[in-house]
């Protein structure tokens, strides 16, 4: 994905650990933190949204520095992806799909 939007979901922290850039919106909310800290883009107002998806998708160097900002964020507090998170949610959707309790 080139871009996850959020309004307050921890699916955010986890595009930080694939590097995929994340913009929440509808701020302030639990996420607020993470766009203090130069982590995650944010739009507190639906003004916003527009810009900030734009400069998000098209503007390399507000990548660049949102990318800095997640490494940063990331190795102060020992964020890494141990490339499971994908196999629960794939077993809930069997199991759902399967009519299995």
């Amino acid at each position: 994905s080139s871009v996850l939007v959020t309004v307050n979901s921890t699916a955010a922290i986890e595009a930080m650990a694939l590097d995929v850039p994340a913009l929440v919106v509808s701020l302030p909310n639990n996420l607020s933190p993470l766009v203090d800290a130069g982590a995650l883009a944010g739009a507190a107002t639906h003004a916003e949204i527009g810009a900030a998806l734009r400069a998000l998708l098209y503007d390399k160097e507000f990548r660049d520095s949102l990318a800095r900002g997640r490494t940063a964020f990331m190795d102060r507090h020992e964020i890494v992806s141990d490339g499971g998170a994908a196999r629960p949610a794939a077993d809930a959707i069997v199991k759902a799909a399967s009519g299995r309790p």
